[in-house]
């Protein structure tokens, strides 16, 4: 929903709040709409003895590796910079 909170910044900007959630419903329900059938049968072929090799196929085609890992990454927090870093001393468990 990122494309649309841009949009409401610039192309947008003039809808109301109200207008504005009813535009992000809608899109949310087409998206839903449009990606139904295929994650239906996605997980439908999960059991399949090829399911390694549509898996793979997948990520080839929509490059869902690059999205996990971008994904995945922690966002960082404002204060993270003020924390102190640990050192490999203060890692290693007690009694050592």
């Amino acid at each position: 929903m990122a494309e649309v909170q841009r949009s409401f910044g610039r192309a947008l900007k003039h809808l109301s709040d109200h207008d504005q959630q009813a535009l992000c419903a809608m899109v949310d329900a087409v998206v839903n709409k449009l990606l139904h059938g295929p994650v239906t049968r996605i997980k439908a072929l999960a059991s399949d003895p090829h399911g390694d090799e549509l898996v793979a196929a997948l990520d080839e085609l929509f490059a869902l590796h690059a999205v996990l890992v971008d994904e995945a990454a922690p966002e960082p927090k404002p204060d993270d910079d003020m924390q102190p870093k640990a050192t490999p001393a203060a890692r290693e468990p007690l009694g050592r």
